[in-house]
């Protein structure tokens, strides 16, 4: 603590713990996410609306064309699942950028990125529901134990102090210059 004051001298680990714990959480979504597109792409008999969808867009090119496609239901898919890698890769690497920033935004005692932590936890309760082995897949399970414990520390004494007006600001940073 400080001499004039109760604010924290140094960043509670809480918060560093915390941090690592999205990290974590993140990532396990990330391959939790892939992983399950993968398996439905690999197997698109185990998803019928998968199948449905590849069989209208090959009827609707067959219309457009008279009939006429050089490309089967196999073909179409192994398109779609190039590009879901892509994608996948595009939106991982996006959505890093932007939880790098969130989360030193988090270390510098931000209490608006601590609350949209806390929203973003909230509004994952209902987008487990919509992945493909809904909240029995242990990867979900994983990355929602991390970012509630994350929310845990962060929300919870001796973390929710480095959020106080003026703590973070009367801390010091260690001496690579990060806190």
């Amino acid at each position: 603590m400080n001499e004039n004051s109760d604010l924290p001298v140094k960043m509670p680990s809480q918060i560093g713990l915390a941090v690592l714990f999205l990290w974590l959480s993140w990532l396990l979504y990330w391959l939790t996410s892939f992983g399950s597109t993968h398996q439905m792409l690999s197997n698109p008999e185990s998803s019928p609306e998968l199948m449905a969808m590849l069989n209208e867009t090959i009827a609707q090119l067959q219309e457009q064309n008279g009939g006429e496609v050089a490309l089967d239901t196999e073909q179409l898919l192994q398109s779609v699942q190039k590009f879901v890698i892509i994608a996948f890769a595009a939106l991982a690497m996006l959505s890093a950028g932007i939880v790098a920033w969130v989360l030193r935004q988090v270390k510098r005692g931000q209490d608006w990125a601590r609350v949209l932590c806390l929203i973003i936890g909230v509004l994952n309760i209902f987008a487990i529901f919509k992945l493909p082995g809904g909240i029995y897949s242990a990867g979900t399970i994983g990355y929602l134990a991390l970012g509630y414990g994350a929310l845990f520390l962060l929300f919870t004494k001796p973390g929710a102090g480095w959020f106080r007006p003026g703590a973070a600001q009367a801390a010091k940073p260690s001496k690579n210059g990060d806190w």
